[in-house]
């Protein structure tokens, strides 16, 4: 048995607490009044289940708070990351505040209470910004939210065909889309109208693309090209997102974006769903190829290749968070985003890239991300299709009796039972699952019902 559960402390993912770690909460068993921390040395994929108002959008609140806060109560960390929280609901953008005793919400002040229990302080300013598409700015978004734009250029053909609803490869929409891709990207075109050749662009633009497909010789030519009305009808499609701000030439640094210590919040429940999955699609591949390129760099300075110091900028080891999941990644669904969101899983974490998910329903994600999970955290969940899910997930052996006063439960009723705030959590590193009360929140959660 791993030294760990004979400390005071537990430490989920490695033996003991170490330079980079998050206070979780204790472990809620008889006998057993350990505080429970997440390992942060190395990377992970989290993911975090239960039926609405159980806790998991509290729990992955937690985890960001913890991975972001100067506050020693809470974490431990000496490498800092960069959080990134995609927020489905719009609840997230309240974590840059601390609760005090002039807020009158309910549930503040209770959340007031618990901290002082804890004897937890809620002192340090959280370091948080907010970021919100451009155009889908609305009355429920803070006033400091910073618009987010999107770099047209970083955008695919299959990115586009999944916004236009086309087949890339079936219909002669999409075979002109692509077509017109390759020749503003990669090959350049010639511009009928003025007899002028025209350089490729990789930094193109929605106006890039229609002018080619209106204009370029091979496609308008009448025994070659594609009929007028193909034409036109793609082009009066693409012109419907020119009225969108978030597409833009210029899109947000990554740089802007992905800061050392500080949670990023993106505000993404005002936004359409086949937008909110592109512009996630876009994200989940800057990310992995910001981080590999960034991996390659340390790599290269590891066997003499360059000196730290020719580096200029160092984008650092990145958590991925994504709250409502489903949301952006369905199980039966095909969405632009999900592929992406797989392969980030997939090659992630040896680039320094961990992901924190939460879900209503274990059964709505898509599997390939849930066969990455190294971490489970289980609130309550009362379909018996979601229980099994997760019990066929869980990454170790259920307790070998569980009890609740003083009558024993099968997993399944464990399940069904547990109070708001606790938590079934596994992990593969540790010899079984163990019931966690989280820990109460130092800046304040949305979630409550105003």
């Amino acid at each position: 048995m791993p030294k760990v559960f004979v400390s005071k402390e537990i430490v989920f993912g490695s033996e003991s607490i170490g330079k980079d770690s998050v206070f979780l909460g204790k472990i809620a068993e008889r006998g057993i009044a350990q505080n429970v921390w997440l390992d942060a040395s190395t990377e992970h994929v989290v993911a975090i289940v239960g039926k609405r108002g159980s806790g998991k959008s509290y729990t992955l609140g937690v985890l960001a708070e913890s991975l972001s806060s100067e506050n020693s109560q809470i974490s431990s960390i000496a490498a800092e990351r960069a959080v990134l929280l995609l927020d489905t609901l719009g609840i997230f953008w309240m974590s840059k505040y601390v609760p005090t005793p002039d807020m009158e919400q309910e549930d503040i002040k209770k959340q007031l209470f618990r901290l002082k229990a804890w004897n937890l302080s809620s002192d340090s300013q959280p370091n948080v910004q907010i970021f919100v598409p451009a155009g889908f700015e609305s009355a429920s978004a803070p006033k400091d939210a910073k618009k987010f734009y999107l770099d047209v250029s970083e955008m695919t053909p299959s990115d586009w065909a999944f916004l236009l609803g086309i087949d890339l490869f079936r219909e002669a929409m999409g075979i002109l889309l692509n077509v017109a891709y390759v020749k503003v990207t990669a090959e350049g075109w010639v511009d009928g109208e003025l007899e002028k050749n025209m350089r490729l662009n990789p930094k193109y633009g929605i106006d890039d693309l229609t002018n080619c497909i209106l204009r370029d010789r091979e496609l308008c030519s009448e025994s070659l090209g594609f009929d007028i009305r193909t034409r036109r009808a793609l082009v009066s499609k693409l012109n419907s997102f020119t009225k969108y701000p978030v597409f833009a030439k210029i899109g947000t640094k990554m740089q802007d974006v992905l800061k050392k210590g500080v949670l990023t919040v993106l505000l993404l429940s005002d936004v359409a769903d086949d937008i909110r999955c592109v512009i996630s699609s876009v994200l989940f591949r800057k990310v992995l190829t910001i981080r590999r390129e960034a991996s390659l760099l340390k790599r290269r300075i590891a066997v003499g290749e360059l000196k730290k110091e020719d580096v200029t900028e160092e984008i650092p080891h990145v958590w991925l968070m994504i709250d409502e999941a489903q949301n952006i990644s369905p199980a039966e669904a095909a969405t632009i985003s999900s592929p992406t969101l797989v392969k980030l899983v997939r090659e992630g974490r040896n680039f320094g890239i961990s992901l924190a998910i939460t879900t209503q329903q274990p059964t709505a994600i898509d599997q390939r991300i849930m066969a990455q999970v190294d971490t489970l955290i289980i609130h309550k969940l009362t379909v018996r299709r979601d229980i099994d899910s997760v019990l066929s997930n869980s990454k170790t052996l259920p307790p070998d009796k569980i009890y609740l006063a003083s009558k024993e439960l099968s997993y399944q009723n464990l399940v069904r039972k547990l109070p708001v705030g606790y938590a079934l959590v596994s992990n593969s590193e540790t010899p079984r699952e163990f019931v966690v009360r989280v820990r109460p929140r130092v800046s304040v959660h949305g979630g409550f019902e105003a």
